[in-house]
């Protein structure tokens, strides 16, 4: 095997190699770049050669074992890199689709949440206007009143466990029977 088949053969490996374990599209088309420019010098350089020793003719291809054993191989290996390409192709849709549906559904809940929010307004709105007699509801007073209950339940449920506990611990160290 010649020299520059050697070289070719390195140089379509590596840039085979950085398109796999690439993810960043502009550095898989500068080695895609890189090998044709490459590939395009040595075929330059070939011609030139042969130009100036014309006595030198390279076999064909089908005759150099080496060289047939190379192009299968190289078949077998862009074999595999499609068929890899074709199922990453599947997994970059398969995850488009199903993040196009949590946004969507992320969307029709944050929908519904804003009319849900738009009808309590509405209720608390219409209700301060019937009720002229009665106090007017504020922001302010709502999210007073709301923090009190949740302050109240949590208080609650903390004396619960809290007396759950200390009965739990007063049956294990013998204080109760």
């Amino acid at each position: 095997m010649q020299k520059s088949s050697v070289f070719s053969v390195t140089a379509g490996i590596l840039a085979a190699l950085v398109i796999l374990l690439s993810s960043n599209i502009y550095a898989e088309a500068a080695a895609i770049l890189a090998f044709a420019s490459t590939m395009g010098l040595l075929h330059v350089k070939n011609r030139q050669h042969q130009a100036r020793h014309p006595q030198l003719q390279d076999q064909p291809l089908n005759q150099d074992s080496v060289v047939t054993e190379a192009i299968d191989q190289n078949s077998n290996d862009i074999q595999l890199i499609s068929e890899n390409l074709s199922s990453l192709d599947d997994a970059i849709r398969n995850s488009t689709q199903t993040l196009s549906g949590s946004f969507s559904g992320l969307g029709s809940t944050s929908n519904q949440t804003h009319q849900l929010i738009k009808e309590i307004t509405g209720l608390m709105t219409s209700a301060a206007q019937h009720n002229a007699d009665q106090d007017t509801i504020t922001v302010e007073k709502f999210a007073g009143e709301v923090s009190d209950i949740l302050m109240r339940f949590w208080q609650n449920r903390l004396r619960k466990i809290t007396v759950k506990s200390l009965i739990k611990l007063a049956l294990k160290k013998g204080f109760i029977y």
